[in-house]
């Protein structure tokens, strides 16, 4: 976004997400609150699902993620990038 008020310079929103954000978040999320909280793409969460790496369930045509697992999975990545085993 460029207007008066940036000066001309490009500005960029950033996604802040808290502990709070996932506390008041669904037990169970579409794949676009999913990738809002996870920061994934929505194509990746669909991978995961399909590679059994988070709890869903198809609710008609919708994918839905269990919050719990993807806080899970979110974690084992947290602690794998931690190991120092990426690096």
């Amino acid at each position: 976004m460029v207007d008066e008020e940036t000066h001309g310079h490009e500005v960029q929103k950033i996604r802040v997400i808290t502990l709070v954000s996932w506390a008041f978040a669904p037990e169970w999320l579409t794949l676009e609150e999913a990738s809002w909280l996870s920061g994934h793409d929505v194509e990746t969460l669909r991978w995961l699902i399909h590679d059994g790496g988070v709890d869903a369930k198809r609710q008609g045509d919708t994918w839905l993620i269990e919050k719990a697992s993807l806080r899970e999975f979110q974690e084992i990545l947290l602690e794998l990038a931690q190991s120092g085993l990426w690096d």
